[in-house]
């Protein structure tokens, strides 16, 4: 049979308890098994000469430049061994993580990522346990290793401890990994791996600490067992543990977190005993276009955490469990959730509300959306339907030329001024929104836009004339007063067909270039003196009216624009607001 190797260093000072002055130590070479036995204190082992274990634990290893090294194994090794202990401890070196042994299958213990930064400390060799004749390696102060067999730690119940930060124990009734962290026991977070372990059976060959004279389980190369200790590893800070040359594997409990970390090649991790905590604030545009594509909604990643998202119902996501995603807005509002997960189970949500626009043209600041307002169901108009005709609440009615559904389709709803505004009282903001803090009217436009107000439509008409080339000289408001966007009533702009504010918002099928994109069409209007309906693209000389949310006293100003001017005429005395004009919202 193989015999064990148990090396020491020269500076390694290896204490085992007393009983009368004798120490307990029994080599059954004939069995290949080392037994310490231990009856009133563990057995310690460190650098500083210190011989007794803290009270609490029956295997105490300290050390603030070492950690320890637990067997390495492969899945493959893993799954060869033949009627594992409940229990028992490993690092597997196919997916670089804890796994460990209980009832009836291995388990994967959680991790979180916590540093890459490594060190140069690589001086001396700690004490060996293996079945090759191999030293410690230089990072370890305990270097147990075998691709056969795993570690046992002390097997017990919470109830019979008495606990210090860092203790660790399998606790055999909650079937769980655990350690205190010096205010409270916390549970490891696990992922089930697989049933399969190997066949026949292992010869007992290994070490056990433990105050019976048992022999070590024939699963585990060291076997550490007490009804009332614990394992303590070695302890230090973050900065010390940095200072670290790691090999992989090494496991030490880190006294700056509270937190069982250990590198797994290529960085430290901390095994995880929670749920992730709420990501940080999503980022990522609230107000956005429908149908826009390429939209980025991220968090904070945490390595470790996968997370979930969920967008409202006709929003699609292109990618999915990392901590951003890429989406395609829809048309329906509602919430972007991320959830965040890890073995231990579901963190809080962060969630962002979200509103799809139907953006169209826009100009400096102000983004308008791509086509006329049709809300609402059609009423009849006609010579027997004179005067105002609709009532609150705003939205829920529409006048459609000629009484025709179609005309509505193609050119958008026409609309008495109060229902526009949903009844809401008359303001002259720049720039407005209820949700900007500036006051405005949502009327019956959708959530995250409003009725423009007059001076909003003046601020848009001479933006039009003075930043689309080629350009007007026409002021928005000041001296010379004649043309004023802002003061001046009827025609206002260059009246030129490729500078006038009325030549660049209507389309190129009706005397217009549409330099603005804003794709104005003759939707024509609504009289509210006797019913009828003039004026729209099928007529001599079509116009197109759309309403304003300012009130001029003996009217409401309204924008105008008509087949023969390439400008813009405002005005408010032509028509009463009884009347049935177009609407065109404005993004808050």
């Amino acid at each position: 049979m193989k015999k064990i190797t148990f090396a020491f260093s020269n500076k390694i000072n290896t204490s085992f308890s007393l009983l009368k002055g004798a120490i307990y130590l029994f080599l059954i070479f004939n069995f290949s098994l080392f037994t310490f036995h231990s009856f009133s204190q563990g057995v310690a082992i460190n650098a500083t000469g210190s011989v007794n274990a803290n009270a609490s634990a029956m295997l105490d290893i300290a050390s603030t430049t070492k950690g320890v090294l637990i067997p390495r194994m492969s899945d493959v090794n893993r799954n060869a061994i033949p009627s594992p202990a409940t229990g028992l401890l490993i690092y597997n070196t196919t997916t670089n993580k804890l796994n460990y042994y209980k009832n009836t299958g291995w388990y994967e213990l959680s991790r979180t990522f916590q540093s890459s930064v490594t060190g140069t400390n690589n001086s001396g060799g700690g004490m060996a346990i293996n079945e090759t004749g191999a030293p410690a390696n230089n990072s370890a102060i305990l270097d147990v290793n075998s691709t056969k067999r795993g570690l046992l730690i002390p097997r017990t119940t919470e109830s019979f401890l008495t606990p210090i930060a860092g203790l660790i124990y399998y606790d055999n009734s909650l079937n769980s990994l655990r350690y205190y962290n010096g205010t409270s026991w916390k549970n490891v977070c696990e992922t089930f791996i697989t049933t399969i372990t190997g066949t026949g059976s292992l010869t007992t060959l290994g070490v056990a600490i433990n105050i019976t004279g048992d022999k070590p389980d024939s699963s585990a190369i060291l076997d550490i067992k007490s009804g009332n200790k614990g394992l303590l590893m070695p302890r230090m800070t973050t900065t010390e543990r940095e200072q670290i040359l790691p090999v992989i594997g090494l496991i030490i409990y880190n006294t700056t977190t509270n937190t069982i970390d250990y590198y797994n090649g290529a960085e430290w991790s901390k095994l995880e005993t929670a749920t992730p905590v709420q990501p940080s604030a999503i980022t990522g545009s609230i107000s956005v276009c429908q149908g826009t594509t390429g939209l980025i909604y991220s968090v904070t990643n945490v390595p470790g955490v996968t997370y979930t998202w969920t967008v409202p119902t006709d929003w699609i996501i292109t990618a999915q469990g990392a901590n951003s995603i890429t989406v395609t807005a829809g048309s329906a509002s509602g919430n972007i959730v991320v959830t965040p997960s890890n073995a231990c189970g579901n963190g809080t949500t962060q969630t962002l509300a979200v509103i799809p626009f139907l953006c169209g043209p826009s100009c400096g600041t102000q983004v308008w959306a791509s086509a006329n307002l049709n809300v609402g169901t059609m009423i009849t108009s006609d010579a027997s339907h004179t005067g105002q005709q609709m009532t609150a609440p705003g939205g829920d009615q529409k006048y459609c030329y000629n009484n025709l559904e179609s005309n509505c389709t193609t050119f958008g709803g026409l609309y008495e001024w109060g229902e526009a505004l949903n009844y809401a009282a008359s303001v002259n903001c720049d720039p407005c929104g209820p949700t900007t803090g500036h006051g405005g009217v949502q009327g019956i436009c959708p959530s995250g836009y409003h009725i423009p107000s007059d001076l909003e439509w003046s601020r848009y008409e001479y933006c039009i004339e003075s930043t689309i080339v080629p350009t007007g000289s026409t002021p928005l408001t000041g001296a010379p007063n004649d043309g004023n966007f802002s003061t001046t009533i009827s025609w206002r702009g260059t009246n030129d067909p490729n500078i006038g504010p009325g030549a660049k918002m209507k389309t190129s099928t009706w005397n217009g270039n549409n330099a603005s994109g804003f794709g104005a069409l003759a939707g024509g209007d609504r009289f509210g003196i006797d019913g009828s309906f003039a004026n729209n693209a099928s007529t001599p000389s079509p116009i197109t009216c759309f309403w304003t949310a300012t009130d001029a006293g003996i009217g409401s100003y309204y924008r105008r624009l008509y087949s023969f001017s390439y400008q813009s005429d405002r005005s408010s005395t032509n028509y009463p607001e009884n009347y049935g004009f177009s609407v065109r919202c404005l993004k808050d």
